[in-house]
């Protein structure tokens, strides 16, 4: 979720401070579900349990990579972030723990996106729900973000 990775330091983004502490280059894609999504989701799943019954359910509002959320929250906001290209190890050095640097190391390498391995996103068997865009996700976190 996009808003996690912007509202908090969970991926190494800092939105007061300008800052992304980044593992690699930040470029490799990764799949998010807008939490506003979420909600629909669930909606559109229970309302077809015929369909949906003991199954596996992925889908996504969009797939895109961290640096897309720093250009969009760069512009967004007027004002530019640093951008630290750092190894597992030297955040570890730097105090972040273990078992996060490894969450961020896996997202930011490329494992994250929904579709890796073959598995299918069921988007498409719920056409009521317009998936909210990552455009939308950053205007309204910069805005709770600022209030």
């Amino acid at each position: 979720m996009a808003e996690y990775a912007i509202k908090t330091e969970f991926y190494g983004i800092n939105f007061k401070d300008r800052t992304f502490h980044c593992i690699g280059d930040g470029k490799k894609l990764n799949t998010f579900t807008a939490l506003r999504d979420v909600g629909k989701y669930v909606v559109a799943i229970l309302k077809r349990p015929d369909l949906t019954k003991n199954a596996d359910i992925l889908v996504s509002s969009y797939d895109c990579n961290y640096v897309s959320i720093i250009e969009l929250l760069e512009k967004e906001t007027g004002k530019k972030f640093t951008v630290f290209e750092e190894t597992p190890e030297e955040q570890i050095k730097m105090g972040v723990p273990e078992h996060l640097v490894t969450m961020r190391a896996m997202l930011l390498d490329g494992r994250g996106v929904v579709t890796r391995g073959g598995y299918k996103v069921w988007n498409d068997k719920f056409p009521e729900v317009k998936p909210t865009t990552l455009e939308e996700v950053v205007k309204q976190s910069v805005k709770e973000l600022q209030e």
